[in-house]
């Protein structure tokens, strides 16, 4: 009624196609584990994290202290700056999109991300603030 399983049935020249199976499984579970481990330790190290405690110093400044914590570089021109006020800051440990928003908050500036790089530009003003 019920036969036991040994490793003697195996070895049977009629299981070998059986284990051939099993060991393609095997091999595209591992493989499919293995990108999911990928992907989510790719995903937990793009949330940059920046601390900051900073009282009334200029824009310039705070770009070098967030470029050395998170390797993000700043493209700015000096003109784009020149008008920008004092920033005030005291973070610990918030996400560099959050401290960035924070930096902007009140400033004539906007940024946007890209690969690594925070472009840095004049804010537009659109038709309804203009009148």
């Amino acid at each position: 009624m019920y036969t036991n399983f040994y490793l003697k049935n195996c070895l049977h020249p009629h299981s070998y196609g059986r284990m051939r199976k099993l060991l393609l499984i095997m091999k595209i579970t591992t493989l499919l584990l293995i990108a999911v481990i990928l992907h989510v330790s790719a995903a937990t190290s793009l949330a940059q994290k920046v601390t900051l405690n900073e009282k009334n110093v200029t824009l310039i400044d705070v770009f070098n202290k967030i470029r050395v914590q998170t390797g993000y570089d700043f493209s700015f021109s000096t003109e784009t700056l020149e008008n920008s006020n004092p920033v005030t800051i005291n973070v610990k440990n918030e996400e560099l999109t959050d401290v960035l928003t924070q930096i902007f908050r009140g400033q004539n500036l906007e940024f946007s991300l890209d690969n690594k790089i925070v472009t840095v530009k004049p804010k537009e003003t659109s038709l309804l603030e203009n009148g």
